[in-house]
């Protein structure tokens, strides 16, 4: 029988192990970035297809109603507050047109306790936000929606300060009309949990419905839609 040769019964090198280990580790940080990424991807396309949802929520009610609701917090600040009077947040008055029951308190005589969230106000990418140096949960837990009512919430507001006198049906159907003719976002991220840049928020634009980054409205465009507003509260 032939004796092995000493270059075929030799084995690995340490040399050739460490190669080895690390091409495999390089692979397997390949494989989680791309991992990482397509779940990046998922939920964004998961928050975009809430937010249009919320979306053609809105235009159900402006169809029913030929507003747009004057509200601001998920829940409304009666809810927050306790007993309070005030208007109500936007998912008890929309969650029909959603198809979505409105959040509900862990313990119903508890304001503090946290909200039960369905699919329809939570964003997936919503596991906590900066606020400054302070880190806070999910938004959803703490405040009954990850996103918040945006522009029209802050016009509902500047409005009933300029024109006291008109009524809020006249009101509302005013500020229903300019907001149709603006690309504003109403629905939008309450925090900037997208990582692709910081301040990367989504939104969903009325009356098109449709849904995508999220645009700031500096606020002479604020003053501008209040200006219209006066010749039509006068007809």
């Amino acid at each position: 029988m032939k004796e092995r040769t000493l270059s075929a019964s030799r084995g690995f090198t340490l040399v050739e192990a460490l190669v080895s280990i690390a091409v495999i580790v390089l692979l397997v940080s390949i494989v989680l970035a791309a991992v990482a990424r397509l779940g990046t991807s998922a939920r964004d396309t998961r928050c975009l297809a809430t937010l249009r949802q919320l979306g053609f929520g809105l235009g159900a009610y402006h169809a029913d109603h030929a507003l747009l609701p004057f509200v601001q917090t998920p829940m409304g600040y009666g809810s927050i507050e306790g007993d309070i009077p005030s208007d109500p947040g936007f998912a008890p008055v929309l969650a029909e047109y959603v198809g979505e029951r409105p959040p509900e308190r862990a313990r119903p005589d508890d304001v503090f306790s946290p909200w039960i969230v369905g699919p329809a106000w939570r964003c997936p990418a919503d596991t906590g936000y900066d606020h400054g140096e302070t880190r806070h949960g999910t938004a959803w837990v703490s405040d009954a929606s990850s996103y918040t009512y945006g522009p029209v919430g802050i016009v509902a507001v500047l409005a009933e300060q300029r024109f006291p006198g008109a009524s809020r049906g006249a009101l509302q159907r005013a500020v229903a009309i300019r907001v149709e003719q603006r690309r504003w976002p109403i629905f939008l991220d309450a925090g900037g949990w997208h990582p692709r840049s910081a301040s990367r928020r989504h939104g969903a634009v009325f009356p098109d419905l449709g849904a995508g980054p999220a645009v700031f409205v500096p606020s002479e465009e604020f003053d501008a839609l209040l200006d219209e507003l006066g010749p039509l509260l006068d007809r």
